[in-house]
């Protein structure tokens, strides 16, 4: 019974993320557009290389950002010999 609990949970939480990330690359694109749009208007810059550009950047370097903090936190929790379970039960952090 815990194990379907815990597996239904585990595929809501997926989908949770696979929908926020899509939603993140929706904003992404839309952003970009508004700055090709602004930047084409202000400074005469090519619509569509400034809005590739700007989608990259809004999605790529709040992703990269994440990815590093992540990978930074893994290790120092490995250095300090926990597993990154703080649940009472995990073990972590004793």
């Amino acid at each position: 019974m815990v194990r379907q609990v815990m597996s239904r949970a585990i595929r809501r939480l997926n989908l949770l993320e696979a929908i926020l990330l899509a939603a993140a690359a929706v904003a992404a694109v839309a952003g970009g557009w508004l700055a090709a749009y602004l930047g084409r208007g202000a400074f005469g810059w090519p619509f569509r290389t400034t809005w590739l550009a700007a989608a990259v950047l809004l999605f790529g370097v709040p992703g990269v950002l994440a990815w590093t903090m992540d990978r930074r936190q893994r290790s120092s929790g490995q250095k300090q010999g926990k597993t990154g379970d703080d649940s009472p039960g995990g073990g972590g952090g004793i």
